[in-house]
This record gives C-alpha cells, sequence and structure tokens, in this order.
C-alpha cells in the first residue's frame, strides 16, 4: 500500500457525541486520520497520542478530552461535560483543524 501525507480534508470523525451529549455521562467521538490516497493514516506521537482536543462553553469553561489510540491506529475520544449548556468541541491533528471542527456540542440534562 502506498502512504500518502496526511490529509485533514479526508479525515473522518464521528460519532452522537459531536453533536449532543448528557450532562454528567460520559461521551465517545472517533477520529480516523487519513492520508491523501484515503488510507488510515499513522500519525507520529505527539504528546501522548497525536491528536489534540478541546472543549469549551462561554458559561462554564474548558471540559478535559482523553484520547486513546486503537488498535487499528484510530483515536477514541472520551470526554464529560458537568452542566448543561452549549459547548465547541475543536479537535486538531497536531495543529491543524480537522475538518467539521469545531463542532457545536449541546449537553442536556435527563431526568
Amino acid at each position: 500500500m502506498l502512504a500518502g501525507p496526511l490529509s485533514l480534508a479526508l479525515t473522518e470523525t464521528s460519532g452522537p457525541a459531536l453533536a449532543s451529549v448528557e450532562a454528567g455521562a460520559v461521551h465517545k467521538f472517533k477520529v480516523v486520520p487519513k492520508d491523501s490516497y484515503g488510507n488510515i493514516a499513522v500519525v507520529l506521537e505527539k504528546g501522548v497520542s497525536g491528536v489534540l482536543c478541546s472543549a469549551h462553553s462561554p458559561g462554564t469553561g474548558d471540559v478535559q478530552v482523553d484520547f486513546v489510540r486503537n488498535d487499528d491506529d484510530t483515536f477514541t475520544g472520551l470526554y464529560t461535560v458537568a452542566l448543561a449548556g452549549g459547548y465547541h468541541l475543536k479537535v486538531f491533528l497536531g495543529d491543524q483543524p480537522v475538518k467539521g471542527s469545531p463542532f457545536a456540542v449541546l449537553s442536556i440534562y435527563i431526568f
């Protein structure tokens, strides 16, 4: 297989946690780095995983997002928001945002 340079335009970010979440619960989303040929790209280590992310709400502040590198060279992002409200989830590969970032996430309380 021929490997090409990392393509942020082809990189896939998916999961319901990129749109709406329940306050107080752990939520997951997936990042699939792709090269210019559409193959899964091996992201070299930068920090812990090569993928950086931040979540922020103007009313409630920053939220920690952790990443796990999966065996297939994809990544799973995990985060919990404590309060209901609107958040901006920014996902980066290195110092560049992935396609669709920042994601507008709405957190709600479920009773």
